[in-house]
């Protein structure tokens, strides 16, 4: 992995650190005016009905003089409350996120006081509903299971669907304890290590117990109801690993859990922290993939050794569960780094060519469906409500970090990491946390990346044009996105110079955060290519002729050619694409050329045709000429039109297909 090092160290050093923007208020634990301790909680599940019922034990500490207990219950009847053994009152303060407090307590309490709320409920297991039911309680091919997320509904987490408690991520519990009751017709596993099971006297009834001996939020909390088979996989770690799926699905679910699982989990143990919880859990279930802290469901689909789903899942045991988002404006904290390492996991086992593969592909996602949200507060800025947007959150995270370990190489980034992960271990953390982490570790002030690329939006549009003398380059590079919306990009670049023959020649640049960076270097060889991002590990587009050689007629950087490109259809479907334009305002000789260029949005050349030559008499014409798209993606392509190898013309197209 390429370092930045000598002027960019200096240069880090100077940078002003963002400021830290809230983007919506979440309570947290000194609003609402206690601590969770523990929660003890009784559930009796009905798989046939569809029923749930329960009685839970929340232990708190107060944290200033408390006058109401905050609490969250969804499609649940809350039956009674008693706090100290003294019935209390409730109040429903938001019905649409199953929001009311607990009032009337039989004394005061002061800071520092701990105190016992106990609620009794019963309800129907209900999901999030809407276009995307995920979230909540499902009752779906032969399970009835909870699943710790919603996607669309007007609050994140669903725990509140089958468990009243206080549901926001910013208050972890110590430990809690599970107790479930269901009938004989399948079994129940749910989060830490099963400590009791027994069959009821009647015959029909069993019993379960489970117990979570690490700091966990409410929203990572499951159980899963169901005739699963039980599998135990062994590891060189010694770690407790039970898996359990349908006795159809186990002998794929081995081999997964063998051939890919076992290998992330010694992987990211030697890598960020040993492994930090007191077992490795999955069950597949019908839908959905959650890290439901050492009880992952797993999509059933994803029981394939190809797919990098079961290690995101595993992943987020360090990346989420054990470092929590303090509250879901930094869900990216969570999911970009679990996208990121399934690519660190690609590249450990399969090579850096895979590791670019899922880079670009992410990086492509940001671009295209993920600029114009920041990564800080982007469930805020959705409309439709969508609490985890994936082309931000998911793709943009993983690029971003990508980047950030590609500028400061390995050993800072991997330390830095590490830093970030035993500072706000079992606990939870925000973006600033993570930027602060960063710049403890690396002694740099990384207020510049930050600023741009978590809490802003867009991303360079890079104009490129270049010269040559001899061995010397001159390249101008104009940032031509909306600076009135997103501003310029402090950007560290690689610039690769390239010769026939094989020769190459890398310099990294630094493009300050202006419209127009001129940038000159020298090198061995007189190149005839110059590749801007070769590795493609930065999040930007380039619309320039960056492939095209030496072009010594081209001056100037503003780009107002005398030329526009036509293209119909457009967008195309995959059919030949006919381009026109108007040959009048330019000055033309017998046996002069035409040749277009074309690239796609990481500027990679496509295609160079010549289109060339044409009679002179043809100069106040329209000329037509096509371009077969067939074996294109789908995206979108920029076109320059040369006349003797100096650009003319340009014009854009999709591709949809």
């Amino acid at each position: 992995m390429l370092r930045f090092t000598g002027f960019f160290v200096a240069f880090f050093a100077l940078l002003v650190a963002a400021p830290v923007i809230k983007a919506q208020d979440i309570p947290i634990s000194s609003a609402k005016g206690y601590d969770v301790t523990y929660y003890n909680a009784t559930v009796w599940l009905n798989r046939v009905q569809n029923t749930i019922a329960g009685k839970v034990d929340m232990t708190a500490n107060s944290v200033s003089d408390l006058l109401s207990i905050l609490q969250h219950a969804k499609f649940l009847q809350i039956d009674s409350v008693f706090v100290d053994g003294i019935r209390s009152a409730t109040q429903i303060t938001d019905s649409a996120s199953g929001t009311y407090i607990v009032t009337g307590f039989p004394k005061n309490y002061h800071n520092g006081s701990i105190f016992t709320l106990r609620t009794y409920y019963h309800g129907k297991g209900v999901n999030e509903g809407g276009s995307n039911a995920w979230g909540g309680v499902q009752n779906i091919g032969g399970m009835m299971f909870a699943m710790g997320v919603g996607f669309t509904a007007p609050y994140v987490s669903c725990t509140r669907h089958w468990l009243p408690c206080y549901d926001e991520p910013d208050d972890k519990a110590d430990s809690v304890t599970l107790r479930f009751y269901a009938d004989t017709s399948g079994i129940v596993v749910s989060n830490g290590l099963q400590t009791a099971y027994s069959l009821g006297n009647d015959g029909y009834t069993t019993f379960c117990e489970w117990k979570v001996s690490h700091p966990i939020v409410t929203y990572l909390l499951t159980f899963a109801f169901g005739p699963f088979e039980k599998l135990t996989i062994s590891n060189t770690l010694n770690i407790p690993f039970d898996v359990y799926g349908f006795a159809k699905d186990t002998a794929k679910l081995r081999a997964l859990m063998k051939k890919r699982v076992v290998e992330g989990l010694v992987y990211f143990d030697s890598l960020f922290a040993p492994y930090p919880f007191e077992k490795v859990g999955y069950v597949v279930a019908p839908i959905g993939s959650m890290e439901h802290q050492t009880m992952i469901t797993l999509i059933n689909q994803a029981i394939d050794t190809n797919s990098t789903t079961a290690v995101h899942e595993l992943s987020h045991m360090w990346w989420g569960d054990k470092v929590t988002c303090y509250d879901f404006n930094d869900p990216w904290l969570n999911e970009g780094f679990a996208t990121y390492c399934e690519s660190l996991f690609e590249e450990r086992f399969f090579g850096k060519t895979q590791y670019w593969s899922h880079q670009h592909g992410n990086i492509s996602g940001a671009i295209s469906g993920g600029s114009t949200i920041p990564l800080y507060g982007a469930p805020s800025y959705t409309k439709p409500r969508n609490n985890y947007p994936y082309a931000v959150i998911y793709q943009k995270g993983a690029a971003v970090l990508g980047m950030l370990r590609y500028f400061l190489g390995d050993s800072l980034f991997f330390n830095a990491v590490r830093t970030y992960g035993k500072a706000n271990a079992y606990s939870t953390a925000t973006s600033a946390d993570l930027q602060r982490a960063f710049e403890i570790s690396t002694n740099r002030d990384l207020g510049w990346f930050f600023s741009k690329w978590v809490y802003g939006i867009g991303n360079p549009i890079l104009n490129i044009i270049w010269s040559r003398n001899e061995n010397a380059v001159k390249i101008n590079i104009v940032q031509s996105q909306d600076s009135a919306k997103v501003g310029y990009f402090r950007l560290p670049l690689v610039i690769e110079a390239r010769a026939s023959g094989g020769k190459t020649e890398r310099h990294e640049i630094l493009l300050d955060s202006v419209r127009v960076n001129e940038i000159t270097f020298q090198n061995s060889f007189v190149p005839d290519t110059l590749m801007i991002d070769p590795d493609g590990a930065v999040i930007k587009k380039i619309v320039g002729p960056i492939k095209l050689g030496v072009l010594p007629k081209q001056t100037g950087i503003e780009r107002e050619y005398p030329v526009q490109l036509h293209f119909n259809p457009n967008p195309s479907h995959g059919q030949r694409v006919w381009i026109s334009y108007e040959v009048q305002s330019f000055s033309m000789h017998s046996g002069d050329k035409f040749r277009l260029q074309v690239f796609d949005t990481n500027g990679n050349s496509i295609s160079n045709p010549e289109l060339g030559p044409f009679d002179i008499s043809s100069r106040t014409h329209m000329v037509e000429s096509s371009f077969e798209t067939e074996s294109l993606a789908s995206g979108t392509y920029f076109a320059f039109l040369l006349l003797n190898d100096t650009i003319i013309g340009e014009g854009q197209f999709v591709i949809t297909k």
